[in-house]
């Protein structure tokens, strides 16, 4: 019990400390407006996609996906539904696959999801 709320305190606390440096920087005025949309431009233009590279970069490919699993989708996909509209099929068997290789305990597609009664 206690090891799962030190593991949850690492993922929250500093999240939360940020959150409250964030409060007071901007009581002290040291965080103004200028400094936001800055802030942002710099995040989602350059920051962000930098890291996104160098995660694509050093991901080991070969480990985590399914190569097969996925020519097997195209030639399956291929052969069976020639006079279908090759796009929508596609892309639906291609996230089907995605979803069983990845692990994922996802509903399958088209499926909706069961509400839950209420009395």
């Amino acid at each position: 019990m206690l090891s799962l709320l030190l593991f949850s305190l690492q993922i929250t606390l500093p999240i939360a400390i940020l959150a409250l440096l964030g409060v007071w920087f901007r009581r002290l005025g040291w965080i103004t407006e200028a400094f936001n949309q800055g802030a942002s431009k710099l995040v989602f233009n350059v920051a962000l996609p930098a890291m996104l590279f160098v995660n694509i970069v050093n991901a080991k490919v070969e480990a985590t996906f399914g190569w097969r699993i996925i020519g097997f989708a195209i030639l399956f996909q291929y052969l069976w539904c020639r006079g279908c509209d090759p796009g929508i099929n596609l892309s639906g068997c291609f996230v089907t696959v995605i979803q069983y290789s990845s692990g994922d305990d996802l509903e399958p597609l088209g499926q909706k999801r069961s509400e839950p009664e209420y009395h």
